[in-house]
């Protein structure tokens, strides 16, 4: 969306001979450049947001390794495959 948006701003200020500042500061932005820098945004919020993961212990605070650890949870999931085909991970994804 922000590359459409440069896009259509620089478009637009060729197009209407719009001259100052902002307007040169737009045409002369690299879309390459701008592609970039949003893949390195991507990057380094999924890196603090592991950092966080393992930092406070989010699994162990909200319970969320308990599932793995019980004999019941992996014999509930197998039975569930195989009775309906479905994961129990793929069911909780149409679950309300």
């Amino acid at each position: 969306m922000l590359i459409g948006t440069v896009e259509l701003a620089g478009l637009l200020g060729q197009e209407l001979s719009l001259g100052g500042p902002f307007w040169t500061w737009v045409e002369g932005l690299n879309i390459n450049t701008l592609g970039f820098f949003i893949v390195g945004l991507f990057v380094a919020t999924w890196a603090l947001a592991v950092l966080g993961w393992r930092a406070f212990g989010i699994e162990r605070r909200f319970g969320l390794h308990r599932a793995r650890e019980l004999p019941e949870a992996a014999e509930l999931g197998s039975r569930a495959t195989a009775t309906t085909g479905v994961t129990p991970a793929a069911s909780l994804a149409f679950r309300h």
